[in-house]
C-alpha cells in the first residue's frame, strides 16, 4: 500500500509576505502645476494628449483628439501593494529497503494582494463640464 509501513508522507504549509511600495526618484513634487481659466479650455486635433501631475481647470473642458487619439490624465499618485503567497510542500518518502527514496511536491500555490494610496498630489481635471471626443480615455 502507497502509505503503509515503511511509506510516510508529511504536508507541510508555508506563507511568505512582502510589501511592494512606490517611491518618487527624487523628492517629492513640491507644487502641482496649474493651466486655469474662465470660460472653456480647449486641446484639439492631438493624437496623444497626456496630463502628468498637473491641475486643467476650466468653466468648460474640451478634448477633442483625432480617431485613434488618446488622452491619459495621471495624478502622480503613489501606491503600496501587500502580498501573500501560500503552498504546500508535499513529501512521501521509503526509509527501508533496497528502493529508497524522499519526494517533495509543491502545490496549491495562490498569490493575492491589497492595493493602498499613499499619496495624491491632487492633480487632475476640474470643470462643470467635460467633453471629450476622438479614441479611448485610459
Amino acid at each position: 500500500m502507497y502509505y503503509d509501513f515503511p511509506d510516510d508522507y508529511e504536508i507541510q504549509y508555508w506563507t511568505r509576505t512582502y510589501t511592494m511600495t512606490q517611491r518618487y526618484a527624487g523628492d517629492t513634487p513640491a507644487f502641482t502645476p496649474n493651466i486655469s481659466c474662465q470660460g472653456a479650455l480647449t486641446w484639439q486635433n492631438f493624437d496623444v494628449g497626456t496630463n502628468i501631475g498637473g491641475v486643467l481647470a476650466a468653466d468648460a473642458l474640451y478634448l477633442d483628439a483625432t480617431q485613434t487619439g488618446t488622452f491619459t490624465n495621471n495624478e502622480l499618485e503613489l501606491s503600496e501593494e501587500l502580498w501573500t503567497v501560500t503552498w504546500e510542500v508535499y513529501t512521501h518518502w521509503i526509509a527501508l529497503g533496497p528502493a529508497m527514496y524522499d519526494d517533495h511536491i509543491i502545490r496549491n500555490e495562490e498569490s493575492t494582494h491589497n492595493s493602498s494610496v499613499l499619496s495624491d498630489l491632487g492633480a487632475g481635471l476640474f470643470a462643470n463640464t467635460v467633453h471629450y471626443s476622438g479614441g479611448a480615455v485610459p
